[in-house]
């Protein structure tokens, strides 16, 4: 009789561990399908040259940290070290007239700007890389053009200030200490524009007002892949190699708005 007990538990233990097993083996299965539909579901951005929702899922997880350790800069006075300040480079492809007001708040506040000018290399654009012609992908074509000549005007500097042309200058004895700061600390890519999320977390976003860049990371940028040349715009690019820190103060202001489309040659490149 007792063994009779013992045999029909060992039977039941068993067909117990033959469930369990069974049900690890569904839960997994279940885990790799699901893996594997959100990576083909990502995928399939990709493959149609769009921006993915994973693409900043790296920069995304380490935000966090950055959020918590936001840079505390204090402003001190460098007016007169105007030696240890990075080239200022504006780019701009809007009329001299409605670029000059923007100018004269840089250089009233003692800020020596080189005017880049983009509109002839903009509206010569040509999409040879990317299946379908975007605004992104121009802009990036032609920030690329400006890293070139900047990297081969200005050979032994090692960081940049990059402005747009529609951005005022406000503060700046706060944007110098900003700048020198980022420079001491080998930054490869600050911000210099304050968004309302970035006064809270001082995490970069997006946005490619006012911001400091490194030599490494114009470099960088040149030699980005055809993926994400096409699929992703400039400022996007950046966020996904971050974290990046960005100000919590108001140096800057955006005032302007995108400049009415320019005409451009909006051949597609042949699909893969």
């Amino acid at each position: 009789m007792g063994r009779l007990r013992s045999d029909h538990q060992s039977n039941r233990n068993n067909r117990s561990s033959r469930r369990s097993l069974i049900t690890k083996i569904i839960i997994l299965g279940c885990l790799l399908y699901s893996i594997n539909s959100l990576y083909e579901w990502n995928r399939s951005f990709i493959r149609r040259q769009k921006e993915a929702p994973l693409d900043h899922l790296l920069s995304v997880w380490q935000q966090p940290l950055y959020a918590f350790s936001c840079p505390d800069i204090p402003v001190i006075d460098y007016e007169n070290d105007h030696l240890l300040l990075s080239p200022i480079i504006m780019i701009s492809a809007r009329p001299p007239e409605q670029v000059q007001p923007i100018l004269d708040s840089w250089q009233q506040g003692g800020m020596n700007v080189t005017l880049f000018s983009t509109k002839k290399v903009s509206e010569d654009y040509t999409n040879t890389k990317c299946q379908q012609y975007t605004w992104a992908s121009r802009l990036f074509a032609v920030y690329q053009l400006v890293f070139d000549r900047t990297l081969s005007q200005y050979p032994s500097s090692a960081h940049f200030v990059l402005l747009e042309d529609d951005v005022l200058l406000l503060d700046p004895k706060g944007l110098r200490a900003e700048v020198h700061w980022a420079v001491r600390q080998n930054l490869d890519y600050y911000s210099l524009f304050a968004t309302d999320e970035s006064k809270k977390a001082c995490v970069y976003n997006y946005g490619a007002v006012a911001q400091v860049m490194s030599r490494s990371m114009m470099e960088r940028l040149l030699s980005v892949d055809t993926d994400r040349f096409c699929r992703l715009p400039i400022d996007m690019y950046i966020a996904q190699q971050g974290p990046w820190y960005v100000t919590r103060r108001s140096l800057v202001k955006h005032v302007g708005k995108r400049l009415k489309s320019i005409p451009t040659k909006k051949t597609s490149a042949k699909s893969p």
